[in-house]
């Protein structure tokens, strides 16, 4: 193992460990880091393609970018169980999440890292994973974010509290720089092969 994986090992499974207490009526959190393990594959994955010579970063950030809805659920959670309850067939949680507190799970996500002072491309991928194009800097890397999100969704290998699937949008393929049709299948499939041994590190380790 190099020293950027063991250096993205240690932050993520730090950041896994702070989150204990979550109430489960709300989300399972088994599932939800099955979720982010997921994006974090699909994300390293597209980095990997795109020859990004530290492709494990982006892993930690499919990891994180749901992490905002864990302190939603510690910090208000009857709020969190209203925007649950307003979501209709279909709709995305994260929109109903921003009717009930005025802001969402990628806003309170990447405050979050912000107050950890982790670095200022990570905060805003995470921040703005829905819509890349609020991304200042880094809208590549947000786009990256957003797609893995959609994709993990896609392959149903955990849940991070969404009803519905966020689609693939066609922009977010161009700011990464890939093409859907070529690389989608591609991504799916090592995703897959990967998938089982990464739960086993950081979920049974």
């Amino acid at each position: 193992m190099g020293t950027d994986q063991l250096t993205q090992l240690v932050l993520a499974t730090s950041v896994m460990t702070r989150f204990r207490g979550v109430p489960e009526h709300l989300i399972n959190m088994h599932s939800f880091w099955r979720h982010g393990i997921s994006a974090g594959l699909v994300a390293r994955a597209m980095a990997s393609i795109n020859g990004e010579y530290n492709a494990e970063r982006f892993f930690v950030g499919g990891l994180l970018h749901d992490v905002g809805r864990l302190v939603m659920c510690l910090k208000a959670p009857d709020q969190l169980r209203r925007a649950m309850e307003l979501v209709q067939k279909g709709e995305l949680l994260y929109k109903q999440e921003r009717r009930v507190f005025g802001y969402d799970h990628a806003d309170v996500g990447g405050e979050l890292l912000r107050q950890w002072n982790l670095p200022f491309r990570l905060q805003e991928s995470i921040r703005c994973h829905h819509k890349p194009q609020r991304a200042t800097n880094y809208a590549d890397e947000a786009a990256l974010i957003n797609l893995a999100d959609a994709i993990s969704h896609s392959l149903d290998l955990g849940n991070s509290g969404e009803s519905g699937v966020p689609p693939l949008k066609e922009k977010s393929w161009e700011l990464v720089g890939l093409d859907e049709e070529t690389y989608l299948p591609q991504i799916q499939d090592k995703v897959r092969k990967q998938f089982d041994e990464v739960v086993q590190v950081f979920l049974h380790g």
